[in-house]
């Protein structure tokens, strides 16, 4: 039988890098110490700005700084994230809009801990959920529409 192969640190960061979320790895105070390729993809895709150095950037912070400029979502992520760090919650998950000026998009917020190396640390998986959230408003849509028809029928006859 072959024995199991243990990963290293890098090969370790060649998986996280293949995953199509967008990834970001924070200590419990919530500075960054990791993000993966599709997050930097994300960045790079979507601003003209020069281009952010994510390790030491505070998560938590960002999420402060968010709020003061309208982001409503950015208070509920920041408490999740902080009460999942402070052993109060398991993990926590919110839904958010992430629009640009040429598409409407929405995105999961997933906040998982996890250890290593007897260290805690937290995982924010950032899913994009656009075709769900577009569904679901395409639903919606056709059920005011059948209501709409049918009081109209309902009208027509009485």
């Amino acid at each position: 039988m072959k024995e199991a192969h243990m990963f290293s640190g890098e090969e370790a960061i060649s998986v996280l890098n293949v995953i199509p979320e967008h990834l970001c790895i924070i200590d419990l105070q919530g500075k960054i110490l990791f993000v993966n390729k599709a997050w930097i993809d994300f960045e790079y895709s979507n601003t003209d700005k020069a281009h952010t150095d994510w390790l030491d950037v505070n998560y938590l912070d960002v999420c402060d700084k968010s709020l003061e400029l309208g982001y409503k979502f950015a208070k509920k992520a920041a408490q999740g994230i902080r009460a999942v760090a402070n052993k109060n919650q398991s993990v926590f998950k919110i839904e958010y809009p992430c629009h640009s000026p040429e598409e409407k998009r929405w995105f999961e917020l997933n906040c998982i801990p996890f250890t290593f190396m007897q260290e805690d640390y937290l995982l924010l998986q950032h899913i994009d959920i656009t075709q769900k959230i577009e569904a679901s408003i395409n639903t919606n849509v056709d059920t005011l529409t059948l209501v709409e028809i049918k009081e109209l029928l309902m009208s027509s006859i009485i």
